[in-house]
C-alpha cells in the first residue's frame, strides 16, 4: 500500500516543475490543452532568446534543437530528482504547502539550470559559463513561474 501511495504523490509531483510538464502534464491534463503547451511553448521560447544572446552566430534551427534538448534532459532528470523532493517536502517534513511550492520551485529552477548548462556546454565548450549560468537562471525562474502558474490557473 505504501508504494502505491508514492506511485500516485510521484504522478501528482509535476504540478510545479516547468520541465516536469513535458512528461507528466500531458497525462493528467491531457495533450490537448492549451495551458499544457502554452506553458511548454513560452518557456521553450524564453530560453530561446536567452541562450541566442549568449552564442548570436549559431543558426536558428541549431539553436532550437539545443533548446529543446537542454529541456529534454532536464524533463529526464527533474521526472525522478523533483517527485522525489516533493514528496519529501511534503510527506516526510511535513511542510505547507506553500513553503513546499516556495521550496520545489527553487529546487526546479537549480536543477534545470545544472542539468541546462551541462548539455548547453556540451555542445558550445567555449560559451563564457557566468553569463550562460546567469542567462539559464533569469530564463528558468520566469519560465517554471509561467508554468506553475500555467498549471494552478487553468
Amino acid at each position: 500500500m505504501r508504494n502505491v501511495f508514492y506511485l500516485i504523490a510521484l504522478a501528482y509531483a509535476h504540478q510545479l516543475s516547468a520541465n516536469f510538464i513535458w512528461p507528466a502534464v500531458g497525462a493528467h491534463y491531457g495533450f490537448f490543452d492549451v495551458a499544457v503547451w502554452l506553458s511548454i511553448a513560452l518557456g521553450l521560447v524564453i530560453e530561446f532568446f536567452f541562450i541566442k544572446k549568449l552564442v548570436p552566430r549559431v543558426p536558428l534551427k541549431t539553436l532550437f534543437i539545443v533548446t529543446v534538448l537542454m529541456n529534454i534532459a532536464s524533463a529526464l532528470f527533474g521526472a525522478v530528482f523533483l517527485s522525489v523532493v516533493d514528496v519529501s517536502l511534503q510527506h516526510l517534513f511535513g511542510l505547507s504547502w506553500l513553503w513546499q511550492v516556495i521550496l520545489l520551485y527553487g529546487a526546479t529552477v537549480l536543477v534545470n539550470i545544472c542539468v541546462e548548462s551541462f548539455v548547453c556546454l556540451k555542445f558550445w565548450p567555449d560559451i563564457d559559463k557566468q553569463n550562460l549560468i546567469s542567462a539559464l537562471a533569469v530564463a528558468n525562474a520566469i519560465s517554471v513561474g509561467i508554468a506553475l502558474l500555467g498549471v494552478k490557473l487553468f
